[in-house]
Formats: structure tokens, C-alpha cells, sequence
């Protein structure tokens, strides 16, 4: 697994001591209303995240990394790549529905695999830049290390600070999925 640095940041995989961070973050429900189905998390719900995205690692070399600050490591936030499986034929008039991690769609259910750039700050930094200074980093290394001909980004519409980072990366509205 990969760990990357930054002017002001260090990315690096997450542990199993980062569960009480990745629960407070999830939690919030300022933070919430925006990952996920838009609702805080419970511990338990975190946990089974927090295994998911470890064994990511050991499966897709891909999974969200623990984003801290340089200097005092104190971890702010998370973002990385994600296996993103994509609905690939929805009922008429209908998005499509998604899923995080390999095997999490519907078995039988034809899918689309994506990878997902994902970024979540904690609320108390939010404004800083930390979001668009580590998503520039993990999508430079999809592209340049990893090889990677694409990425999507699965946002909340009322997410208008998320949907400015991916503007300012390059990315493109492309339509509507649903959780």
C-alpha cells in the first residue's frame, strides 16, 4: 500500500488504532450529511468500514488512506481510492445504483467496476484546502503510478464544496447514482 506527502499533508494506509478518529468523523452529522447515505454512522457501521477498507488494501492495493497533518500527525480526514461497483443496468428512468468495495453489489446484479476518488475532512478543518491538496496527490498517483484511465467521484448534490475540488480537478458531471 501506498503512502504519499504533500506541502502540508501526509497520506499513509489506516490502522486499527484509527477506529476512534474514523468514528467521531463519521458521526458528525455535519460530515455525515454528505458520505455514505447522508445519516451518521454507528460504531458498528464504522468498524465494518474500517475492515473493509484494510482488506481493500490486501485485495486492490486501493482503499481510503488516513490524511494527517505533517508535522503533528494528527489525523484530519481520510481520502483515497475506492472499488466502486456500478449499477450497469438500472430500470427505466432510474439511476443507477452503487456500491463501495469488491462483491458489495446484489449478487447477480450486472455491474460496472469503477474506482472512486473519494476525500471526507473532519468538520473542523473544513476551509483549509485539505480535501483538494490530498485529492490532487491520490489522483496524481492514479494516473501516473497506478495507471488508472479513470476515476469517478460519487458526490451528495448538496455537496458544493466536493463538487468545486472535482471541478478544479478535471472531472465532469456525467449523471445521477443512488445508494
Amino acid at each position: 500500500m501506498y503512502t504519499l506527502e504533500t506541502p502540508r499533508l501526509g497520506l499513509r494506509p489506516f490502522r486499527e488504532q484509527d477506529l476512534e478518529f474514523l468514528v467521531a468523523l463519521h458521526a458528525d452529522s455535519e460530515v455525515a450529511r454528505y458520505i455514505g447515505y447522508g445519516v451518521p454512522r454507528t460504531r458498528a457501521e464504522t468498524q465494518q468500514f474500517l475492515e473493509k477498507t484494510l482488506n481493500a488494501y490486501i485485495q486492490d492495493s486501493l482503499g481510503q488512506l488516513a490524511v494527517y497533518l505533517r508535522g503533528s500527525g494528527i489525523v484530519i480526514g481520510r481520502c483515497g481510492l475506492t472499488r466502486l461497483e456500478v449499477e450497469a443496468e438500472p430500470v427505466a428512468g432510474q439511476p443507477p445504483r452503487w456500491y463501495w468495495f469488491r462483491g458489495a453489489a446484489p449478487e447477480g446484479m450486472t455491474i460496472e467496476n469503477e474506482v472512486e476518488l473519494g476525500y471526507t475532512v473532519a468538520h473542523e478543518h473544513w476551509g483549509h484546502g485539505y480535501a483538494m491538496e490530498s485529492a490532487k496527490a491520490i489522483r496524481e498517483l492514479a494516473f501516473q503510478s497506478l495507471n488508472l484511465r479513470s476515476l469517478v467521484s460519487a458526490i451528495a448534490p448538496a455537496n458544493l464544496a466536493s463538487k468545486n475540488v472535482a471541478r478544479k480537478l478535471g472531472s465532469e458531471f456525467e449523471g445521477e447514482v443512488t445508494a
